[in-house]
């Protein structure tokens, strides 16, 4: 059941009636989730960002991730990834509110 009252949604979930924002609800009625995408080194420059959310279907793993960012032109073969500050695999699933950072190998510096 929903009803809407002083600008929330207030949705039902069978015990307990919860007290949301209308984002929130958009997320959980359509079955989806946010997942914010940390760009470092040239992922940048290729993306003009340093960050952005990025939503996504559930269930969502990190070659999902990795799959949308190379269809806008990255280019990702060699590239660690961690997901909230752990390094992860590409088949690692992900959660409504993880942080995904994608990190390009590092090259340079002194010899």
């Amino acid at each position: 059941m929903v009803s809407q009252r002083a600008g929330f949604v207030w949705m039902s979930f069978g015990v307990a009636n919860v007290q949301i924002d209308e984002d929130t609800r958009a997320r959980v009625s359509s079955k989806g989730m946010r997942v914010r995408v940390l760009y470092f080194g040239v992922l940048k420059e290729i993306f003009g960002r340093e960050s952005e959310w990025m939503e996504m279907a559930e269930p969502a793993r990190v070659r999902d991730v990795l799959n949308r960012c190379e269809e806008r032109g990255a280019g990702l073969s060699s590239i660690a990834v961690a997901v909230n500050q752990e390094y992860a695999k590409a088949e690692d699933a992900l959660r409504d509110g993880d942080e995904v950072a994608l990190l390009p190998p590092v090259s340079g510096g002194l010899r």
